[in-house]
């Protein structure tokens, strides 16, 4: 059984490796998807687009498999998509972009309008290899366990505490430099207040 806190490091083994059963799961079953499709002749000619609705923490800001804070760990989540002559050169996209950027993303390259009221833009330029610098910064929230807000340059991560709910966050604003601190383990935001201001 999993562990119902963290309170020994083999606890933070035990939770772990569930967690990373559970990906093997389901990387299994979209494996077997992948296998039938490939058997049946069409997978070269299908689209497959892979993605989740928020990551969990695991100690980042204390907490351990959860989402319940506007973090790097919640909001960084998967998006794979293969796309039949377009995704021809495969690799990685660092541009920041949202989950809500790959509704325009499939109109086009659907060839079909984007509604004007959609707030998502098409990162199609990045599937088919071209430039793509995606957005300059990033505005999350979250509203579950603490109700929290954040914005994420390349450089930084500032989250702001509305209220800290299930949480003893006693810190208004978190401010962290995801270059040289990716897991979030230091609140520089007394020591940086011209990047909190801006």
């Amino acid at each position: 059984t999993m562990p119902d806190a963290i309170r020994t490091r083999d606890d933070l083994k035990l939770l772990v490796a569930g967690y990373d059963a559970s990906i093997a799961y389901a990387d299994w079953h979209v494996g077997q998807v992948l296998d039938t499709l490939d058997e049946l002749g069409i997978l070269d000619h299908t689209a497959i687009v892979v993605s989740g609705d928020h990551g969990d923490s695991f100690g980042e800001h204390g907490q351990y498999m959860d989402h319940g804070i506007a973090n790097e760990a919640v909001h960084n989540i998967p998006m794979i998509v293969r796309w039949p002559e377009v995704t021809t050169q495969p690799g990685p996209c660092d541009a920041m972009v949202y989950g809500l950027d790959l509704a325009p993303t499939l109109c086009e390259l659907l060839g079909l309008p984007v509604p004007t009221r959609w707030d998502g833009r098409s990162f199609a330029p990045a599937l088919r290899g071209e430039r793509f610098g995606g957005w300059p910064f990033q505005v999350w929230d979250h509203g579950i366990y603490t109700l929290t807000r954040a914005v994420r340059t390349r450089e930084w991560l500032m989250i702001r505490v509305l209220h800290p709910g299930l949480y003893p966050y006693d810190e208004p604003v978190m401010l962290h430099d995801m270059w040289r601190d990716p897991h979030q383990t230091v609140n520089v935001a007394a020591e940086r207040p011209e990047i909190v201001g801006e």
